[in-house]
């Protein structure tokens, strides 16, 4: 298994392993690795790699230490790790300067220091450790019991969730500590899609940002992103759609919301296990309020009709349906930002949005309040 600080980056939903390859190059700045590797043998080989999995180097381990001599033009992650078995690993980022780096045979005792993104980063991968061993721990009960019921599972799936957005949280506050720095910059670079939600708090992160950051163009990019994204934000009106329905006819959102109280806009598609486990809490919360105004309209970034109207009857889906049949590049999900699904927006009757990214208790609770 690869060292926790590689497997942050798989983690955080979007947030991807990248260099900070959009900077303006600068002058070339010449960094020092000085490490240890307790329990290495000499002639250990280690391999220094760019994000793309390209080999830069390798290092051979002496005296259970190692040094390496670099330059680097831009503040970039790197990662190092044993050849032998393409483990222990550690990612660290090319700052000028000297970086200490501890690489060991046990899980969890890789350590990176010496510069101010470096240890902001090491800070980063503590905060988040113990919310990354609990969802291991979930991910190997659910894998390791083929016994388990869909109930048991759900439950499971909840708290992974639950414990990943705590990792979320922290990435956020590492980004706002070091919104000065390279890896307030690469956080924000490689998060602010993961997490719909924080939309305003990535606004203020950047807002706060030097202003050569800013005119980098992935930021300049993420700005035009989040403005165009403002249109659908709780207490805007939900643009309209049409699309065609599981029978060909087609069907306008708006027509829909305005013949209900509220109602519930639900990303989710044929292919989508969380989607299909959803479900019965979702028909449970239909049947409580659509007497009382509760309307229910299914988006799907489908792209088989096949296997989207078999899912509609296999699920016993009896609320309006709606799907291009363009997978990702369904309109009505690229407008909303929708990143990964089950994912829901509720509107009320004028197609004001009043929440986004509701689901189970959470999203019966609101519902219950909306409706009571």
């Amino acid at each position: 298994m690869k060292h926790l600080h590689h497997l942050i980056l798989a983690l955080l939903a979007t947030m991807i392993v990248v260099a900070c390859k959009d900077r303006p190059d600068g002058d070339a700045s010449h960094y020092t690795v000085e490490g240890t590797a307790p329990g290495f043998a000499d002639g250990d080989t280690l391999l220094l790699a760019q994000s793309d999995g390209t080999v830069i180097d390798t290092i051979i381990v002496r005296d259970q230490s190692f040094t390496y001599d670099g330059t680097t033009d831009s503040v970039r992650l790197v990662s190092l790790y044993e050849q032998r078995n393409n483990v222990n690993w550690i990612d660290f980022f090319t700052e000028g300067g000297t970086i200490s780096i501890t690489i060991g045979r046990e899980p969890g005792n890789a350590k990176v220091s010496g510069s101010t993104v470096n240890n902001a980063w090491q800070q980063l991968v503590d905060d988040t450790a113990p919310f990354y061993a609990k969802m291991q721990q979930l991910d190997d009960s659910l894998y390791s019991d083929h016994e388990l019921s869909r109930e048991a599972q759900w439950v499971i799936i909840e708290r992974y969730n639950q414990l990943f957005s705590e990792i979320n949280k922290k990435v956020l506050e590492a980004a706002e500590k070091n919104v000065d720095n390279e890896l307030g910059y690469f956080l924000v670079v490689n998060y602010y899609s993961a997490d719909e939600t924080a939309n305003d708090r990535i606004r203020t992160i950047i807002s706060s940002m030097p202003q050569d950051y800013r005119q980098r163009p992935a930021i300049a990019a993420i700005e035009t992103k989040l403005n165009a994204l403002e249109i659908t934000e709780v207490g805007r009106t939900t643009p309209d759609f049409t699309m065609p329905s599981p029978t060909g006819e087609m069907v306008r959102l708006m027509d829909y919301v305005r013949q209900h109280r509220v109602t519930i806009i639900d990303f989710w598609a044929s292919w989508c296990g969380p989607c299909r486990q959803e479900m019965p809490s979702l028909r449970a919360l239909y049947d409580i309020h659509h007497d009382n105004g509760l309307g229910i309209m299914g988006i799907s970034p489908d792209e088989n009709g096949d296997a989207w109207q078999q899912a509609v009857k296999e699920l016993k889906i009896d609320w309006s349906q709606m799907s291009d049949l363009r997978g990702w590049n369904c309109q009505a999900a690229k407008t909303y930002n929708v990143v990964s699904i089950p994912f829901t927006v509720v509107v009320d009757s004028l197609g004001t949005i009043l929440a986004k990214g509701l689901r189970g208790d959470k999203l019966q609770q609101f519902i219950d309040l909306q409706l009571q």
